[in-house]
């Protein structure tokens, strides 16, 4: 006797399956179907479950996020025409699957480059209706973006008044350069020489000067920091720290004023409304006061 290929309880399936359905064309080749998924252990009807999907980390739909051609985005990802290929020699082709993806739930986060990152689930159906699905991430660019930095016009002696006035026992934060050979001042307040904080770039000579109110020059030949590229600092009375890549030097003095406060206004890209230290390209200002609030 022939070995049997099926159990006979999955054979009796089987032939319930035919009687109750008749026996056209569609009827046989779900049997068919439900005899590979009797010999494989599978579900009836699932090729889904022969498959996994794999999406990238983050589809980015750009500033015009709202017309983008999101299925196309994650047909092309996928290589899902790849999928429609012959089945060996014959002239029968695999069915390329489709693909849908649900509402979009954005965060309302944004990010430093006015970007929001969103979620929505994403499914891969095949052509006998079952699916793969997984959660997506997205990005949609708003309208604007990120200052990266922001300089004067060469023959303008600009500043940005930030509303805050003269206290020895703040400290400034910032980034920036200086434009080439010339002296800059990202955060600075002067009245005169005994009254004042501010740190002075000056590209020329590639030094530091940093004054509350007594000046302190630190040249780069010991900080190993070239101010004519961008770089890092935090200043405060008898503190000075300057980052640049790789490269940290920290130093400490002695002589400085730390406490008491005056009617100097404080200037962004400047130290005063005439100073000449404006030339400067900034990235970022901060200015955190005594009690630690920035």
């Amino acid at each position: 006797m022939a070995e049997r290929i099926m159990s006979e309880p999955a054979g009796q399936k089987l032939a319930d399956h035919i009687k109750q359905n008749g026996s056209n064309i569609e009827t046989v080749a779900q049997a068919v179907l439900l005899i590979q998924n009797i010999l494989s252990g599978g579900t009836p009807g699932s090729m889904a479950a022969m498959f996994d999907l794999s999406l990238s980390s983050v589809y980015n739909l750009g500033q015009d996020w709202q017309s983008a051609d999101m299925e196309g985005l994650i047909l092309t990802d996928l290589n899902l025409a790849g999928f429609a290929t012959s089945v060996g020699t014959s002239g029968v082709r695999w069915k390329q699957p489709t693909v849908e993806i649900g509402q979009i739930t954005w965060s309302d986060t944004i990010d430093i480059y006015n970007k929001e990152p969103g979620t929505a689930d994403v499914s891969v159906i095949f052509p006998d209706g079952s699916r793969i699905t997984k959660t997506a991430n997205f990005t949609r660019q708003l309208p604007g973006g990120r200052i990266y930095a922001v300089t004067w016009d060469s023959s303008d002696k600009g500043y940005i008044d930030t509303g805050l006035t003269q206290n020895y026992g703040y400290t400034f934060k910032g980034r920036g350069r200086t434009i080439q050979g010339s002296a800059g001042v990202i955060l600075g307040s002067y009245t005169s020489n005994s009254d004042r904080t501010t740190v002075r770039f000056l590209g020329g000579g590639n030094n530091v000067q940093h004054m509350w109110s007594t000046n302190n020059q630190v040249g780069t030949a010991v900080s190993g920091v070239n101010v004519n590229q961008e770089f890092e600092f935090t200043a405060k009375a008898n503190y000075l720290k300057l980052v640049q890549g790789s490269t940290e030097y920290e130093t400490t003095f002695a002589n400085d004023t730390t406490s008491g406060t005056g009617a100097a206004k404080i200037y962004f890209m400047n130290e005063q409304t005439t100073g000449n230290y404006a030339n400067i390209v900034s990235c970022e200002g901060q200015i955190i006061h005594t009690d630690g609030v920035t």
